[in-house]
């Protein structure tokens, strides 16, 4: 299958490993307007030309297919589908198609100048091109016998007018989405207005059926959406079709009904998971239901502002779906799932409780709000976020009823078509690899593996399943320095986010403290006696990166300190803005009363006034 992934080059310098990796172990290259050697050089050429300024030097655009359909064409053929995407789509702009086999899977690197040769027209807008570059793939790859991968956000696109799509992709309505996922689910199980109505409410959304419309009210938004504006699924016509369609579907069960609220014989349930469930649900039904006709266009008014009355409790007691169950699984505590489900949340300074990782989305005790794309929602949508399940696994999960899962069983899974947030997951490596990832990384940095245990059981280190090590903060985790190991076999280093605390902190007493700028640094210093304090006595801190906030909360609560004596590896590996750092503190502490300590060393700096002890 042919899969395309776009990102953005903000400095090709720096991108040193990407710039050889595509050059030297290419098996096929092609370019236009530049040279495949030398293509940094001629992308600044040309930004310079048109004086180009901006952050994005280049688009790196990778372009691959699986195992099987590598066999299918020389790697010279590949190339050729490569330039004709290139060439096509961003006609005018110089690129490299760099193809390389040095995997199972032959793939391509199209490294694309983003300002225009002639016009010096700059592109914009990663997200944009990557849909357009998806469907061009899909054509070149199709004209060619390849497969290419049938996307689920396809068949949503589908349903909905070119109009809501634009507004909903780039996640300014986010919520009418939301609505039309939570739609879906509602007319996939309802055979009548009242019905649909009432499955919705559950859902957290007002569905006003009127004589020849149907308007729906999400959470939060007085204006109310016409059904007819969503797609023809949703106003009154296509949503009867559905109904029938629904009755039909469900006479093949009868009985079905009775048996979702509870009348099940010999089913034990006790210690089986939503999976175990699933497979064993296997009895068919027998039951006295006999539908009779059905005027399909009936309903219960219910003027449009008045939000508190509910439709016929008559019809949402004959409906498929238990509405009980959904009313229980709504007023779940989403806070208690949090503590049971070791979901970390954390207090914003305005006092509300945001989910770790996702500041943006609050919580409380039910409902959730997202705050970028401005959607809400109960336990349910929280549950089939968590854990990945569709809306009725989540609210047979929250209510501990594995009975509602005769409905995917005979009439199949409604798949969700939108998820509002994911709940950030740690993909950690299984722990007896872990400690040797990580017992390799130390050695490979001068430290002994000793203090490998101590690491892994502070919680300051993780390593992933891709076997990337990640460095934390003492308190937080919205930060991270992390370590991968690149195409030459070394330790790469890169910040993620932001700290808001250091590595390690210890108050202690005296005028001189400790200050280390390097986790590493601290980690080799320390050795075995790692994080223990009973041997300190001076303050010490290790900071995650150069950064004044944590060093001057640490001042704040040391008042005694007289000079800073910081501890740092060797010279020649130091960048100038942690020397620059440094002598800032200096200039900074120096009106109170606070010194940089001088110490000996191997060397003078050059250029610099300011000696550091070095480790």
């Amino acid at each position: 299958m042919a899969v395309i992934k776009i990102y953005r080059i903000k400095n090709l310098t720096h991108n040193k490993n990407l710039a050889r990796y595509v050059t030297e172990n290419r098996e096929y290259a092609s370019a236009k307007d530049c040279s495949p050697e030398n293509f940094v050089e001629d992308f600044r050429a040309i930004a310079n030309i048109h004086e180009g300024k901006g952050h994005i030097e280049a688009y790196h655009i990778v372009q691959s297919w699986n195992e099987e359909e590598s066999k299918q064409f020389s790697p010279a053929e590949f190339n050729k589908i490569g330039v004709e995407l290139a060439e096509n789509y961003f006609n005018g702009h110089a690129f490299v198609v760099a193809t390389h086999a040095d995997k199972a899977n032959l793939h391509n690197h199209i490294i694309v100048n983003p300002w225009n040769t002639e016009t010096g027209v700059k592109i914009e807008n990663k997200k944009y091109h990557l849909y357009k570059l998806r469907d061009l793939n899909d054509r070149l790859c199709q004209e060619r016998g390849l497969s290419v991968i049938a996307r689920s956000a396809k068949e949503a696109r589908a349903n909905l007018p070119d109009k809501v799509w634009q507004m909903t992709r780039f996640n300014s309505r986010s919520f009418l989405v939301d609505l039309i996922n939570k739609a879906d689910f509602a007319r996939a199980y309802a055979t009548s207005h009242d019905e649909y109505a009432g499955i919705l409410s559950e859902l957290g959304i007002t569905a006003k059926v009127e004589n020849k419309n149907i308007v729906y009210f999400y959470p939060g938004h007085e204006r109310g959406k016409r059904g007819s504006k969503l797609g023809k699924n949703y106003d009154k016509d296509g949503l009867e079709q559905a109904y029938k369609s629904n009755d039909q579907r469900f006479r093949q069960y009868p009985g079905l009904r009775q048996q979702i609220k509870g009348q099940i014989e010999n089913f034990k349930a006790d210690n089986s998971t939503i999976a175990k469930v699933k497979e064993t649900l296997s009895k068919e039904s027998k039951g006295t239901y006999e539908p009779g006709l059905k005027d399909y266009s009936k309903f219960t008014y219910i003027k449009r502002r008045d939000h508190e009355r509910y439709p016929h409790e008559l019809e949402l007691g004959n409906s498929v779906m238990p509405i009980e169950e959904l009313r229980r699984a709504r007023r779940g505590n989403i806070i208690e799932y949090c503590k049971v489900n070791n979901i970390k949340l954390k207090q914003n300074e305005k006092g509300e409780l945001t989910l770790a990782g996702r500041e943006y989305v609050t919580v409380s005790e039910r409902e959730w709000s997202n705050k970028k794309n401005r959607t809400k929602g109960s336990l349910i949508e929280f549950v089939a976020a968590h854990k990945g399940m569709t809306f009725i696994q989540a609210i047979s999960e929250i209510n501990k009823n594995p009975r509602l899962l005769l409905l995917e069983k005979h009439f199949g899974e409604q798949k969700s078509t939108f998820t509002s947030f994911y709940i950030p997951k740690e993909k950690r490596m299984e722990q007896t690899k872990a400690e040797g990832r990580l017992n390799f990384f130390l050695r490979g940095h001068g430290i002994e593996g000793s203090v490998t245990e101590k690491l892994l059981a502070s919680n300051r280190v993780q390593i992933d399943k891709s076997g990337m090590i990640k460095l934390f903060s003492e308190d937080d985790k919205e930060g991270a320095i992390d370590f991968s190991m690149d195409s030459d076999n070394k330790w790469s280093r890169k910040t993620q986010g932001s700290f808001k605390s250091p590595f390690f902190s210890f108050k202690g007493f005296g005028t001189k403290a400790n200050v280390f700028i390097d986790p590493l640094c601290f980690i080799k210093h320390r050795g075995k006696d790692l994080f223990k304090t009973s041997d300190l006595r001076e303050p010490t801190i290790c900071l995650m990166e150069p950064d004044e906030r944590p060093m001057d909360i640490f001042i704040s609560n040391n008042r005694n300190i007289k000079k800073l004596r910081f501890i740092v590896p060797d010279a020649p590996k130091r960048a100038t803005h942690e020397w620059d750092f440094i002598t800032k503190l200096k200039d900074k502490y120096k009106p109170l009363g606070i010194e940089i300590e001088h110490g000996s060393i191997e060397k003078p700096l050059p250029d610099r006034d300011l000696e550091i002890p070095f480790y």
